[in-house]
């Protein structure tokens, strides 16, 4: 009896497993299918799929993108984001990138340009002018001499005003990059780069925004940046670099409803006149501290380091005229004192008429002398 108890609760147990054995294999057979139609449809809308708005800050790993994606976004940044632009990685049209900007600059510094437009813009008020979909915010590396809360606190001073010029676009914050051991200084670099991402993620969680943790991919194992990834400078993006970093964001994609009003007069983006050379970039002309050979970074500070200026263009110098030969001096023609008159010829007299001579009278006869 006790045999045969056991025997129908050792099968009941059974069949429960094969129940919920059955159950799971259902499930991922569904969840395959749902994941094959969404790789498998190319034409998919991707403005139609749509994600819940309060979903976590962090961005996470989703199917690739493509370029459309990549397209609709206005990346924003300093020199990086400029070999974005120099790699064909991205498009004029939808980078804004200037050498050695920092997060200060970014409402002040005039460097945006346009055909239809004399005048420059500054990254803020172009921003309306090109209707982004979505932004990503690539800016720090020039911010290292700041105190990360000075940092954070001009950061979002920059979202807000974003929000307050063009409410429609996502924002993408995104991490600040190590550098690499090229660099003396790289350690405490990338520890401050750290802090600096530690509260970037925090101000977009508090904001409601995004953050792409782009850092995750590009760091080696030694907390630098890998050495494939960078220039020999330790600071500038190698192609390899630039395309992994842009590989990473497409496969960590926000996607959303567009919400943006009708997209109409977007002006023609054209390059800058001038670009500073990377070289000139605060984070590489920091002064030399202590003697030692390498760069190091300045005393924290609360204020954002000076941006790099646009130098004072000279005139350009006009090729001297020829020199007019000076001609001799002709003197002036002097007209002569007229001739002096003459003194008038004062005729002679007359030739003297002479007197008449007298002849003597004949002497009287001797006779009638006596």
């Amino acid at each position: 009896m006790n045999k045969s108890k056991n025997s129908k609760k050792n099968m009941s147990e059974r069949n429960k497993y094969i129940a919920l054995g059955a159950i799971s294999l259902l499930v991922g057979v569904l969840l395959a299918g749902i994941t094959f139609a969404i790789k498998g449809n190319v034409g998919i809308d991707l403005n139609d799929v749509g994600i819940d708005r309060n979903q976590k800050t962090l961005l996470e790993e989703t199917q690739d993108a493509g370029e459309v994606y990549v397209d609709e976004t206005l990346f924003i940044g300093d020199s990086n984001t400029v070999r974005l632009n120099n790699f064909d990685i991205t498009k004029l049209d939808n980078t804004i990138g200037y050498v050695g900007i920092g997060i200060g600059g970014f409402s002040t510094k005039e460097c945006v340009y346009f055909e239809e437009f004399d005048n420059p813009y500054t990254m803020l008020d172009a921003i309306p002018l090109m209707q982004p979909k979505r932004i990503a915010l690539m800016l720090g590396t020039n911010d290292y001499s700041m105190k990360t809360d000075a940092f954070i606190a001009e950061y979002d001073k920059a979202i807000s005003s974003i929000k307050t010029q063009y409410p429609y676009s996502d924002i993408i914050i995104c991490s600040v990059l190590p550098v690499g051991d090229a660099r003396s200084d790289a350690k405490q670099l990338n520890e401050k780069f750290n802090e600096f991402n530690e509260g970037l993620y925090k101000l977009a969680e508090d904001k409601g925004l995004y953050f792409l943790n782009s850092t995750e991919i590009m760091t080696g194992e030694d907390g630098d940046i890998k050495r494939e990834f960078i220039e020999s400078d330790g600071l500038h993006l190698s192609r390899d670099g630039a395309e992994a970093y842009m590989q990473y964001f497409r496969t960590h994609s926000l996607i959303t409803k567009d919400t943006r009003p009708a997209v109409n007069g977007v002006p023609t983006r054209k390059k800058a006149p001038y670009m500073p050379k990377e070289e000139e970039t605060p984070i590489v002309t920091a002064p030399i501290v202590g003697g030692v050979t390498s760069q190091s970074p300045l005393p924290e500070s609360t204020t954002a380091p000076p941006q790099v200026t646009d130098p004072v263009k000279p005139e350009p110098t006009k090729k001297p005229e020829k020199p007019d030969v000076p001609q001799p001096t002709i003197p002036p023609v002097v007209e002569p004192d007229p001739k002096p008159t003459p003194p008038p010829v004062v005729e002679p007299d007359p030739t003297p008429i002479p007197p008449p001579v007298v002849e003597p009278s004949t002497p009287p006869p001797a006779s009638e002398i006596l």
